[in-house]
């Protein structure tokens, strides 16, 4: 479910827990999310199967005031800072410049 469903459905939405119609929308001021939450039990989770609401529109943001590749690379003399390798190994093995040689999902990976 997205906040724009929520917003056209509230209406008619109930929370499984009270029963209680007004539903509101509260926002997790740390990562940005935003969920249903119910002001009669306090639940935030009224609706079954719905966590977190998706937000259409949004765009992956990078955390600012972390180093990006080559810094991450020098500050740890040129190996990885998870696996010790140097980074001419890293390279010939394919393996990403990222402390755990993953994209992170935060910012667009599997």
């Amino acid at each position: 479910m997205t906040v724009q469903e929520f917003e056209e459905q509230r209406n008619g939405l109930r929370c499984q827990h009270c029963q209680a119609s007004a539903l509101e929308l509260e926002r997790n001021v740390n990562n940005g999310g935003v969920r249903p939450a119910c002001p009669g039990c306090g639940s935030r989770s009224p609706l079954a199967g719905v966590q977190w609401l998706a937000q259409r529109d949004q765009k992956p943001r990078r955390p600012s005031g972390i180093p990006s590749g080559p810094t991450v690379w020098e500050a740890n003399g040129n190996h990885c800072a998870f696996c010790g390798k140097p980074r001419w190994l890293c390279d010939r093995l394919r393996i990403g410049i990222t402390a755990q040689h993953v994209v992170p999902f935060s910012l667009g990976g599997a």
